[in-house]
C-alpha cells in the first residue's frame, strides 16, 4: 500500500520511470495473433473509471487494496481534467 487509510493521499513519481511511447511500440507477430485469435484490442483512455475500479477489487491474497474510493475520484478527476 502507498499510504493508510487514515492518512493523507500521497501522490508518487518514482524516478526512473517506465514510459511506453505507443508511436515506438512495435508488438510481436505471435501477440498479434493471440490477440487477434481471442479478439482482444489494445486501447488507450478508454473506460478509465471502469478499469481502476476493477483495479480497486480486492485480491485473491491480500484482503485490502490501495486503490480507495478517495484515489478513484481523485484520479478520475484528472483524467477528465485531460490529465
Amino acid at each position: 500500500p502507498w499510504f493508510n487509510e487514515d492518512e493523507p493521499i500521497c501522490w508518487w513519481s518514482p524516478e526512473p520511470r517506465c514510459v511506453i511511447y505507443p508511436q515506438n511500440y512495435k508488438p510481436s507477430k505471435s501477440l498479434l495473433r493471440n490477440m487477434k485469435k481471442h479478439g482482444y484490442a489494445i486501447t488507450v483512455n478508454h473506460a478509465f473509471e471502469q478499469v481502476i475500479r476493477s483495479c480497486s477489487l480486492p485480491r485473491s491474497y491480500a484482503d485490502e487494496t490501495w486503490i480507495s474510493e478517495d484515489i478513484i475520484q481523485g484520479y478520475c478527476e484528472m483524467f477528465n481534467a485531460g490529465y
